[in-house]
């Protein structure tokens, strides 16, 4: 079966592999929520927009064994683990601003130059919600992430092309991929 047309969908994409921690309490908490946390493992995709069915399967291979952060994700981890595919959507300059976005609902990306180097960095959109960042914090931290050492002040702050965007995210667990491809 086919499930794309002749002509393949061009998008950019992330794919992120997150561990399962432990069980904090015991099964679900009283909204029958699993009590579980979920450790990043691994994330890596691209801005640029790309054939899906090659892209996919990629940075799926590429954020579970070559994220540099990590080290590459074993066939025992496999039970614990679940990926998240991003479709990134809707890009637009912030115009006002590298705080013109909303958090949790907007991915961005930073761009600065700063004594002769170019520096870049994004976060998807649950990023900063999930770790509890304003954007101020969110800002500067992206620009620690894109490798920037100096002092973060107004003038660098003025300096930064910021573009927001959102993102489509599907998460699946191995026991339930294993439950669909075994279907």
């Amino acid at each position: 079966m086919n499930l794309f047309p002749e002509s393949p969908p061009l998008t950019p994409l992330f794919v992120t592999w997150e561990k399962k921690k432990q069980l904090l309490g015991h099964g679900s908490d009283s909204n029958g929520n699993d009590d579980v946390q979920w450790n990043l493992r691994g994330c890596i995709g691209t801005l640029q927009p790309a054939d899906l069915r090659v892209s996919l399967k990629q940075y799926a291979l590429h954020s579970a064994l070559q994220d540099r952060r990590f080290k590459p994700i074993t066939l025992d981890e496999l039970p614990m683990l679940r990926v998240g595919v991003s479709l990134l959507i809707q890009f637009e300059e912030c115009e006002k601003g590298c705080y013109d976005w909303e958090v949790g609902r907007h991915g961005i990306i930073i761009e600065f130059a700063n004594g002769g180097r170019n520096y870049n960095a994004t976060y998807l959109p649950e990023v900063a919600s999930e770790h509890g960042m304003t954007k101020e914090v969110a800002v500067e931290s992206l620009v620690r992430k894109a490798g920037y050492r100096g002092k973060v002040d107004a003038k660098l702050l003025s300096s930064i092309k910021t573009t927001r965007y959102q993102s489509s995210k599907a998460k699946v667990t191995h026991d339930e991929w294993r439950a669909t491809a075994l279907a």
